[in-house]
């Protein structure tokens, strides 16, 4: 089997609300996909999946699930990764832990239910 048939049946075929392709095979610690590439390697799924699509990752760059859609980092949809510095990753990634924590804290309208 190649490493793309591979690849293609550990992804859901069941839609996801908003777009993501989802990881159903073995996930890292911290939530990402983890695949075993065409040499035994053993990689990120994100990571292979733009690779395979696009081409080599420059050095020092990262991939970030961001690109505008997602933040979740079992998804391996090429439109909802970006390649971007370290630094803009954590960027990103504190501006989304920061709205997340104001959404926390915000008091509940009367006009929602909690």
């Amino acid at each position: 089997m190649t490493a793309w048939a591979r690849f293609a049946a550990k992804v859901s075929k069941v839609p996801h609300p908003n777009g993501c392709h989802m990881w159903i095979g073995s996930l890292t610690s911290t939530g990402y996909g983890k695949f075993r590439d065409e040499n035994g390697r053993l990689v990120m799924a994100h990571r292979w999946i733009w690779e395979y699509a696009r081409g080599p990752i420059p050095d020092g760059m990262v991939i970030d699930h961001f690109a505008g859609r997602c933040r979740r980092r079992d998804c391996v949809r090429l439109s909802h990764l970006a390649v971007v510095t370290p630094g803009e990753n954590n960027r990103r990634g504190w501006a989304i832990r920061r709205f997340r924590q104001a959404q926390q804290l915000r008091p509940a309208s009367p006009l929602r239910r909690p």
